[in-house]
């Protein structure tokens, strides 16, 4: 992934095409508010809700936007497949560059993790999902030191008056699809 793709695919209109079976996990709302409580370890609180849109392109990513109100813009994530690795990757500009955190998911548990690192920064997360609702928690660390928990809860519209919303259908699977043995390389990102 490339800060020009990034941009290419946030830009790109939404599609019906299948999605990938490995991104047709957990709930997908086309619309959704999303809620982010971000607790700071120096005692300061932050929250917000937001509208979250989603859309997928060419059946390969998920486009997720959320309209902040405290920052004022149009933040965005693409959430994408890296077969090599057998893992989910979730894209974000800030600034000029693209930060990537790395996302394993136990659909039967309907559970996920994720990591990110970046700067003198470490995300570490843990999802929970229903068909109703997905809730998060996100410790983040500064040079090591817990610097922040950010908190959250998605829901669709849907629950509070919009129409209903349908998941994009899945690809079939094909065995060339499975990833391939843990102990190869992950390749560079588009």
């Amino acid at each position: 992934m490339t800060v020009e793709r990034f941009k290419e695919l946030v830009a790109a209109p939404g599609d019906a095409k299948p999605l990938r079976p490995e991104l047709a996990v957990g709930p997908y709302w086309a619309k959704a508010k999303f809620t982010n409580t971000m607790r700071y370890a120096d005692g300061r609180v932050f929250k917000e809700e937001c509208d979250m849109t989603k859309k997928t392109v060419d059946g390969e990513y998920i486009v997720v936007s959320i309209a902040s109100k405290a920052y004022k813009q149009l933040m965005h994530t693409v959430v994408g497949y890296d077969q090599q690795a057998g893992t989910i990757r979730q894209w974000s500009l800030y600034g000029d560059r693209l930060i990537v955190s790395i996302e394993i998911c136990d659909e039967k548990n309907k559970v996920s993790a994720s990591t990110s690192t970046y700067d003198n920064f470490v995300e570490l997360g843990v999802t929970s999902y229903s068909d109703k609702e997905c809730c998060f928690r996100v410790e983040v660390f500064k040079d090591g030191v817990r610097f922040l928990v950010r908190e959250g809860r998605v829901f669709p519209v849907s629950e509070i008056g919009n129409a209903e919303q349908a998941r994009p259908a899945k690809q079939e699977t094909k065995p060339a699809d499975k990833a391939p043995a843990k102990d190869q390389p992950s390749p560079a990102t588009k």
